[in-house]
């Protein structure tokens, strides 16, 4: 994910998985259970890391469909 300087990281992201030819739904979708796996093994929004680690996941999720 390509740093912006600060604006909205989730709407970045969102921009980036739809340079990458993703749908607005499934971009949508995919960073909605991103948030989700992040709650359920503690990964805090407020993590520096938070958005580096949604486009790794994503990554990977999107290769094993």
């Amino acid at each position: 994910m390509t740093d912006d300087g600060g604006a909205d990281p989730r709407r970045a992201l969102k921009d980036e998985l739809w340079g990458m030819g993703v749908p607005d739904a499934a971009a949508e979708e995919l960073i909605a259970a991103w948030e989700v796996h992040a709650r359920a093994t503690g990964i805090a929004r407020d993590d520096a890391a938070y958005w580096h680690l949604a486009a790794a996941w994503i990554d990977r999720e999107r290769g094993a469909s």
